[in-house]
Parts: C-alpha cells; sequence; structure tokens
C-alpha cells in the first residue's frame, strides 16, 4: 500500500519538494487523510503524478479540493494506442472480420464484398484533446476519412474538417446527425456526464452510427443507451468504458447482439511511457517550471 504519513515523515522530512508518482486506486484514500493533507502542506513544492488520463477519484478528495498538492494527469501518451482501437474496431466492423472469423469454423466460404471503404464514412469525435486529435489525424492522414470533431471551443483543428462546440445544444443535433461512427474520448465532468442520455440519439435514427466509447462510461446511462439500440437511433456499441466497472455480470449489455464489449483496454498505461512522462515533468519543476498535464479541478481534467 501507499507509505504511512509516518513513514514520510521519516523518510522525506529534511526534503522541501516532494514530488509522488502514483496510481489513483492505491493513493486516493490517503488524500482524505488530515496528517497527509497537513504533511503536503509543511511541504512548499508537493506534487503527485497520477499513472492514469482520468482523475475523476482524485479531484474530489479532500486534498486536492483545498489545494494540498499539485496533481498532474498522464497525457500525451495514450492517442495512438486508442486511434489503434478505434480503428482497428472501424475496420472489424466494416470489412466483417468476425463473420470471416466465424465462417472459418465453420469451414464455409463466403465472399463478404458488400464493405464501404473507410475514405466514404464520416468520423465524428467528441473530444479535440491530444487523443482526439491523434484519432482525427489517424482518420484522415491514414485513411482520408471525414472528421468532425465536438470540442469545448470551435478553434480550428487540424486535420478536422468541421468543429462544433459543446455548449451550443444545436451543434450536438448537427454533429450527431451527420457521422457514421461516434467516438467519445470525452473527459467525466460536469457539463459531460449524461450529454447522450435520453432520446438525445433519436437524431441519429437516418444515419444510425456506431457509438465507440472510449471516454467514460457516464456520457450516457445504460437504460438511454439500450433504447436507442432498441429504437435503432444507432446501429450498435462498442464499448470499453462503462459507469460501473468491472460491468456486472447482470448487465444486459453483455449478451446484445449489437454491443461490442471490452475490458478498459483501448489504452493502458505502458511503464515506459510512464517512467518518460515523470522524468520530463520532473525535470521541468526541477527547474522551476510548470509540468505538463496539470489538472484544473473546476473544470474536472
Amino acid at each position: 500500500g501507499f507509505p504511512t504519513v509516518q513513514d514520510l515523515k521519516n523518510d522525506l522530512h529534511s526534503h522541501e519538494r516532494i514530488c509522488f508518482l502514483a496510481d489513483p486506486s492505491r493513493i486516493s484514500s490517503s488524500l482524505n487523510d488530515i496528517d497527509f493533507i497537513d504533511f503536503c502542506r509543511s511541504k512548499p513544492h508537493t506534487w503527485l503524478q497520477s499513472t492514469w488520463a482520468g482523475v475523476e477519484s482524485l479531484i474530489n478528495t479532500k486534498a486536492i479540493k483545498e489545494n494540498a498538492l499539485l496533481l498532474t494527469r498522464v497525457g500525451g501518451i495514450f492517442g495512438q494506442q486508442m486511434a489503434e482501437y478505434v480503428l482497428g474496431m472501424i475496420i472489424n466492423k466494416e470489412r466483417q472480420f468476425s463473420t470471416l472469423a466465424k465462417n472459418q469454423l465453420q469451414h464455409t466460404w463466403e465472399k463478404i464484398c458488400d464493405y464501404r471503404k473507410l475514405s466514404q464514412l464520416t468520423i465524428g469525435i467528441m473530444g479535440a484533446g491530444d487523443i482526439g486529435s491523434f484519432i482525427a489525424k489517424s482518420a484522415k492522414l491514414g485513411f482520408n476519412m471525414r472528421v468532425k470533431m465536438l470540442r469545448r471551443s470551435d478553434t480550428e483543428t487540424e486535420h478536422c474538417d468541421e468543429i462544433y462546440t459543446l455548449k451550443s445544444s444545436s451543434d450536438l443535433v448537427k454533429f450527431l446527425g451527420s457521422t457514421d461512427y461516434i467516438v467519445n474520448v470525452l473527459p467525466h465532468t460536469s457539463e459531460t456526464a449524461g450529454l447522450l442520455s435520453g432520446d438525445v440519439l433519436r437524431i441519429c435514427a437516418e444515419k444510425r452510427p456506431i457509438l465507440i466509447n472510449v471516454g467514460r462510461g457516464s456520457i450516457i446511462d445504460e437504460m438511454s443507451l439500450l433504447k436507442s439500440l432498441g429504437e435503432g437511433w444507432i446501429g450498435g456499441a462498442i464499448l470499453d468504458v462503462f459507469s460501473t466497472e468491472p460491468l456486472p455480470e447482470s448487465s444486459p449489455l453483455w449478451d446484445h447482439p449489437k454491443v461490442t464489449i471490452t475490458p478498459h483496454v483501448s489504452a493502458v498505461s505502458l511503464g515506459p511511457d510512464i517512467a518518460q512522462l515523470f522524468s520530463s515533468n520532473l525535470k521541468l519543476s526541477l527547474e522551476g517550471n510548470e509540468p505538463n498535464f496539470i489538472v484544473d479541478p473546476n473544470r474536472g481534467y
């Protein structure tokens, strides 16, 4: 487990600059401990580098809310992994590789020729951070897909054909109603929670896009997702993240014929990547500069 406050005091009492590199699941309880918070406050430069990109389990802790230490998240290293996952799933869906694999098991020689080229398709990416931008770049440069993005601002984004803003409900409608694949990479915030819940996806009924969620499960609740699938508003869902993880065995999503489930593996924290990120941020900190990917608790990421 994470060291006790007494251990920290014994080992680090003479140090003014303290840096923690920790998995959120191992340190989150300490961030609500009064003694730990007092220890952090006693040091003028205390910084926590999370090994995860998502920080919702940390930003609501007492230490972060009271600014007892600086929090940085993982960033800049998951883009390629998630782009590979997203585009791999799209290719698998369009070329029907799963059906071909089943045909092999049944010794069936059946050509599948009614597929769409990716250059004929529009991908709509929800989130224009480093991950969303990498997916956009890969989709545009690798497969000449039409790329649309939904983001907080209407700032011009490279490798993107159209920009829509989160704050505009009319933009959300236009964005959702004109894509073949909706890819969510948005973090969990008060602004994004439930963004696709209710009857929001009704606007998709004409194109019946596939929803790929690699962001956070809170973007749509399970009942809304099941309704959207049942009503035929969307053509399917590829889900790597869920509001409750692991996904309960009782969830009807497991057996839904239009749902593909993976256990939060679209991108993982690989040791060498985390070490390089921490080393870079540590160098910046020691030089008196701010590290990269500082978390703003008010924004939620």
